[in-house]
């Protein structure tokens, strides 16, 4: 019985020997140890329906079990894929397949026949010369996303997707390439097309096409200068287009022409275009778009009034642009009353001012995300803190802020991220974060500023200390620049006692009094220095008042008080003292012989003149610039206008008009004055000078 079962149990033995032999034929590098001991995916690593078998050195599609959808299949050695690769594959209802980096070289006209329910299929970074390409679209007839990318792709012909049976194609990337050109006949079969990525290519010129239902074009990084209109002879080429890509290339000026016939528009980048000027209305007629990304364009030189004027933005990006103070115009933005998200960091925005940032964020009231991130600024913009009620995210990063003003945040009550690190700020003051600030903030980066470690800080040191999960940075990245016994310090490690505090107050105030009271002093002293000869004349008008009453003309010692600049004193001498005193026996009174010697030299003229009935004023460059004849001049002035005593003015020399003072002049309108004659006039001229001279002082 027992040699019957073997005999019969023989024939079926010898066939699962042969099966194995031929697994192993296939696949000699499997030992028989690893079939037995293998699991359904190995050698791949199997989770929620994806298979991940990448950077294994495989030469072969292991079979995998029921259940996987997706297998990404990347960096691996298929060099030949023939029709019967993906035979331990073809029972799995596969969707994804990436085959990414594989140094594929061929594949046959069918090889992908047999994956009936793929979708998604991934041939990036392959060398696969492109008439072999094209026919191996032979067996894709459920496709409807297909990755080309960096398969150095040139010359594609509008015959190069011919041999694909689908019509679905729905996503394709054949960016990273060669292409010099872009022809849209090359897509005429895919109706439903709806996201074509050609960026990185040599690109130069481009030819649109009628495409419905495309919703997303990316161009990135390519050579075009200038890009046909998207109008149509029936309306839009692309009349569903949502996402424009159009970043690194060569555009020079955007404006609302550029933009036209793209009414579902909804997001633009433009990034790293050498863009010099945004004209007015460049984005007004787009009634759907919602984010603009426009940074690092390098080469502004204008953006005009309202060119970004769209209400329904809600995103703008123009950071690293490096736009200045005469390149934008303050009404920029005007119009973006629905913009939430603005970004200006790497600008140069340090030489605007107050009124222009009122001006250029006047209708910004939505915004939640300010990015200012290292744009120079000295300040902060009291437009922030008194306008921009919505903020939720604010950035001033890496600039030269040496302050935060009080109650900076009294009105920011929706901020939850704060980031002024890398500033120059020295004191944070209590009132610029008040209490609800501090528990409603969930992020604040006030690492590396140079914080003076003073009492003024105490109260931050606390809440840093309390909250400091919420400051990035910390301990280390906190430390003091001043006082210099506390340089380099952490706050971490600073304890400040109430009796320090309270000592260093005292101090402060007491210094603060001196240096008050010493302020006043030296201003004091200034005005009586500067008013000098004023409160002189009014101390002598105190001193004297009573006295001058009893005084007439009878009492006069002298008929005139001369005025005179000591430089003068020649002619003094040799012209007025001969003629006035010793031929006309009038007394002059000549300070240089008549007053007191000893005797204070404001006495010696306030008496003088009291006791003179007339008051002769010898006008010259010389008495304009004497303080003492300036003194005197101003008492006679004031003594004439009570009647008491006559000006009668001497012009020795022609003076410019632009020396006269306003009081000169007055005396000037006011009383006589004789000219004394030019040397080269004769004796005539000069007896009836003295002539008129002698008759104001017998009058």
């Amino acid at each position: 019985m027992d040699t019957w079962i073997i005999f019969v149990s023989l024939p079926f033995i010898v066939l699962w020997s042969a099966r194995l032999t031929v697994c192993r034929s296939d696949h000699p590098e499997i030992s028989d140890q690893s079939l037995r001991l293998q699991e359904p995916c190995f050698p791949c690593k199997c989770e929620n329906g994806t298979a991940l078998c990448d950077n294994l050195g495989l030469t072969y599609i292991p079979r995998l079990s029921k259940g996987i959808y997706n297998i990404t299949f990347t960096g691996n050695r298929l060099p030949s894929i023939t029709e019967g690769k993906f035979s331990n594959i073809s029972h799995l209802n596969l969707k994804d397949l990436d085959l990414s980096d594989n140094n594929i070289r061929y594949i046959s006209p069918k090889a992908f026949s047999t994956l009936r329910c793929l979708q998604n299929l991934c041939l990036r970074s392959n060398i696969i010369p492109i008439w072999v390409l094209s026919e191996s679209f032979l067996g894709l007839s459920n496709v409807t996303s297909l990755n080309l990318k960096d398969m150095h792709l040139n010359n594609i012909s509008s015959g190069f997707f011919e041999h694909m049976p689908t019509l679905s194609l729905q996503y394709l990337d054949i960016s990273h390439n060669c292409l010099g050109q872009l022809n849209f006949d090359i897509l005429t079969k895919f109706h439903d097309l709806k996201s074509l990525r050609v960026g990185h290519n040599r690109i130069k010129t481009v030819q649109w096409k009628y495409y419905p239902a495309l919703e997303e074009l990316s161009l990135d990084d390519c050579n075009i200068q200038d890009v046909p209109t998207f109008c149509s002879a029936n309306g839009s080429y692309f009349p569903n287009l949502k996402k424009l890509f159009f970043n690194h290339n060569l555009l020079s000026k955007i404006n609302s022409s550029f933009f036209a016939c793209l009414d579902k528009l909804e997001l633009v980048s433009l990034n790293g275009n050498p863009i010099r000027h945004i004209f007015s209305g460049t984005l007004a007629f787009l009634p759907n778009l919602q984010k603009v990304f426009m940074h690092h364009m390098e080469n502004v030189h204008f953006i005009d009034g309202y060119a970004f004027n769209n209400t329904n933005l809600r995103t703008l990006n123009l950071r690293g642009s490096r736009i200045i103070l005469n390149e934008i115009d303050a009404n920029a933005f005007a119009g973006c009353y629905g913009l939430q998200i603005l970004d200006l960091g790497y600008n140069q925005l340090h030489t605007m001012n107050d009124s222009f940032f009122n001006q250029m964020f006047r209708d910004l009231h939505s915004l939640t995300y300010l990015g200012l991130l290292s744009t120079q600024l000295k300040a902060v913009p009291t437009v922030i803190p008194g306008a921009l009620f919505q903020l939720e995210i604010l950035y001033m990063n890496k600039n030269k802020l040496q302050s935060l003003p009080r109650n900076m945040l009294y009105h920011l009550s929706k901020l939850t991220h704060l980031d002024v690190s890398f500033n120059f700020i020295s004191t944070i003051h209590e009132d610029t974060f008040p209490e609800q600030n501090q528990k409603t903030l969930k992020y604040i980066n006030l690492r590396n500023n140079s914080f003076s470690c003073s009492c003024d800080m105490e109260w931050f040191v606390q809440w840093i200390q309390r909250d400091y999960y919420k400051f990035p940075g910390y301990p280390s990245s906190y430390t003091c620049a001043y006082p210099p016994e506390f340089k380099y310090a952490q706050l971490s490690d600073l304890s400040f006692s109430e009796q320090y505090c309270l000592f260093r107050k005292t101090v402060y105030v007491m210094l603060l009094g001196f240096v008050s009271l010493g302020v006043v002093l030296v201003a004091v002293l200034s005005i009586i220095y500067k008013c000098r000869w004023k409160l002189r004349y009014l101390l002598y008008l105190i001193n004297h008042l009573e006295i001058s009453k009893l005084r007439d003309d009878q009492n006069c010692t002298y008929d005139g008080f001369v005025v005179y600049s000591p430089s003068d004193t020649t002619w003094i001498i040799e012209h007025l003292i001969p003629c006035m005193e010793e031929r006309n026996a009038l007394k002059l009174c000549i300070h240089e012989r008549d007053f007191d010697v000893g005797g204070a030299i404001v006495d010696n003229i306030v008496e003088s003149v009291e006791t003179s009935r007339k008051i002769l004023i010898v006008l010259s460059i010389n008495t304009l610039q004497s303080e003492w004849c300036q003194f005197e001049m101003n008492l006679a002035q004031r003594r004439a206008v009570g009647g008491t005593h006559t000006i009668v003015v001497v012009l020795l020399s022609d003076i410019p008009g632009r020396l006269f003072s306003s009081s000169i002049n007055a005396i000037l309108e006011e009383h006589p004055c004789v000219i004394w004659p030019a040397p080269q006039e004769d004796e005539t001229a000069r007896d009836m000078f003295w002539e008129q001279l002698l008759g104001h002082f017998r009058n």
